[in-house]
């Protein structure tokens, strides 16, 4: 572990192994009491767990101290990744490089200017080493001091550009569902009544709610939520739930918390929608949802989700607020009550490989994003959507047959 005193204010330690890390629990734990929205990524068995399935990858812990007290935390990974250059959905990967990974959320603090200022001087030091090749921010507020002081402080070829933002909402959950319909318009108060009715009278005792919470649980839940999964479009983009030992291993560490809620809708005996959350210190956290598209037209997802909430009303010492993550869908822009923007970002080492790779992957990306915004001023880009989306639900669920 290296300690470094830069002045008589403040002291800079990082941890570099489990063993490490485990030192710093203390400081960990104070930092996450005086956290506003606290999340479940940046424990120390979360961590742990992410980094056991993430190939010659070991954690990587910085720890600021001002006047011998924490004042902020950085928390990630040190791993070989590959970039992915996007054009539309086309995709191709550049050569590998030392990547430090800051988790979602993963800094810890009451992070100001100054505390930001001394936090992007270490990630300077650190990409002017030979540990990394770049820093990689997984979805980080853009009005936050730590994204505002690294974009005008790093130079233009060592951070990445066309930075695109994306909607992250939350919902305060409603005292009861009764609460919860009233704030909703008489119209689609009446359409959601109706889609929990229609499958009622459809189906009666033959569609089943599975609740799922314990570690013993977590088999089934795993088996029944990929077997949705792997028939939405987000499994064909790489992004559904995988049916694995590593997705199995991060559920157990959620789940020996008390942590994990999973639910399954089940008509005639098959999996047709999922929903999976995580509940931690008064949040909950919406990780992902899908459906079998051959149901769309019963609304399965949105009976679920409605299910969810009201175990969510039901338990008065749980959560009192969902957090629906990152990215805009239709149910987030209905329910979520407040809302900011989030971007992911790298910064990248001053050394003559690390500055082309940059190049290469803001160029691809400028370019990308200049071909959607042509494609939206003529109309073309949300029918590309559709097509493309309507395509991979097809042909995951031809595979899933």
């Amino acid at each position: 572990m290296e300690s470094i005193t830069d002045s008589q204010t403040h002291e800079v330690i990082v941890a570099r192994s489990a063993a490490e890390v485990e030192t710093l629990q203390e400081a960990w734990t104070t930092l996450q009491e005086r956290q506003e929205a606290p999340i479940f990524n940046v424990e120390p068995d979360r961590l742990f767990s992410l980094v056991r399935w993430q190939q010659d990858a070991r954690p990587h812990v910085i720890l600021l101290n001002r006047h011998g007290a924490p004042a902020a935390m950085m928390v990630g990974s040190i791993e070989k990744v590959r970039l992915q250059c996007r054009l539309g959905y086309k995709s191709f990967l550049l050569p590998p490089l030392k990547c430090f990974t800051v988790l979602h959320r993963g800094v810890l603090g009451e992070i100001d200017t100054a505390t930001a200022g001394l936090l992007v001087q270490e990630l300077r030091r650190l990409l002017r080493s030979s540990e990394a090749d770049l820093v990689f921010f997984h979805y980080l507020n853009t009005e936050s001091p730590l994204f505002q002081v690294a974009q005008a402080r790093m130079g233009g070829l060592c951070r990445s550009h066309f930075n695109h933002p994306v909607i992250h909402r939350t919902m305060t959950v409603p005292e009861s569902m009764d609460a919860f319909y009233q704030g909703c318009s008489k119209k689609h108060r009446a359409n959601l009544r109706r889609y929990i009715r229609k499958i009622e009278e459809q189906y009666g005792q033959r569609a089943v709610i599975t609740r799922y919470t314990g570690p013993d649980q977590i088999e089934a839940f795993v088996a029944a939520a990929a077997e949705v999964s792997a028939k939405t479009y987000q499994h064909g983009l790489g992004c559904g739930l995988q049916n694995d030992e590593q997705t199995r291993d991060l559920m157990r560490t959620v789940a020996q918390h008390g942590w994990l809620r999973g639910h399954v809708m089940f008509l005639e005996g098959q999996p047709c929608a999922f929903q999976y959350g995580v509940i931690y210190r008064g949040s909950y956290f919406l990780e992902q949802i899908g459906f079998d598209p051959k149901w769309k037209d019963l609304n399965v997802g949105t009976v679920l989700f409605l299910e969810a909430l009201q175990d969510l009303c039901r338990d008065s010492g749980g959560a009192k607020v969902i957090d629906f993550g990152f990215g805009e869908a239709d149910y987030k822009r209905s329910y979520g009550d407040k809302c900011w923007t989030d971007a992911t970002f790298y910064l990248f080492a001053p050394r003559l490989r690390s500055i082309l790779t940059n190049v290469i992957f803001s160029g691809t990306t400028g370019l990308s994003l200049g071909l959607a915004h042509l494609l939206e001023k003529t109309g073309s880009l949300a029918w590309i959507k559709r097509r493309w989306r309507g395509r991979l639900q097809q042909n995951e669920a031809e595979l899933a047959e």
